[in-house]
């Protein structure tokens, strides 16, 4: 949006690990205070991030059911999805006006190949007095399993503020 965090109502941290296959691990702390500019509640972000029916169709992505959790002393919500994350693809084409021998099809836009990597994520969704805060795991959906000791790591020890 152009604007700072502290205009948005957004502050927080998205840290990235280990990369395996395509994407790195990622884990996210966002505290979105009352009024910020991108979600409208904690409600709105848990319906934009746990269905695909508030997307606008199906999407390719797998949702789990949104779970009751209780983290850092308050309420919250889990639950998980299984995304696609859009990946360049090596570039293995000549350069322009030279065609592939073996590639019958005709690209455009070089830069807009990708391929689609699945990429599992679980949200903890908290209250705050004003606005809220969202935690986030993101992983290739292969290797999910192996981090996620460390996210949950992270929760159990998470200290809310506000």
């Amino acid at each position: 949006l152009g604007l700072s965090a502290e205009e948005k109502k957004v502050h927080g941290v998205t840290l990235e690990g280990p990369w395996r296959g395509e994407i790195p691990v990622r884990i996210s702390i966002y505290y979105y205070a009352e009024h910020n500019l991108l979600y409208k509640s904690a409600d709105h972000y848990v319906r934009l991030f746990s269905s695909s029916v508030s997307r606008g169709g199906t999407g390719g992505g797998r949702y789990g059911q949104v779970a009751r959790a209780t983290v850092s002393g308050r309420e919250g919500r889990v639950f998980e999805r299984i995304k696609n994350e859009f990946r360049p693809i090596e570039n293995k084409l000549p350069p322009p006006g030279r065609p592939s021998v073996n590639d019958p099809k005709v690209y455009d836009r070089r830069e807009m190949m990708a391929k689609p990597v699945p990429v599992r994520e679980r949200f903890v969704v908290l209250a705050a007095k004003s606005g809220f805060y969202a935690l986030r795991y993101s992983a290739h959906a292969e290797t999910f399993q192996v981090f996620l000791p460390v996210f949950q790591r992270v929760t159990s020890s998470f200290s809310a503020k506000l």
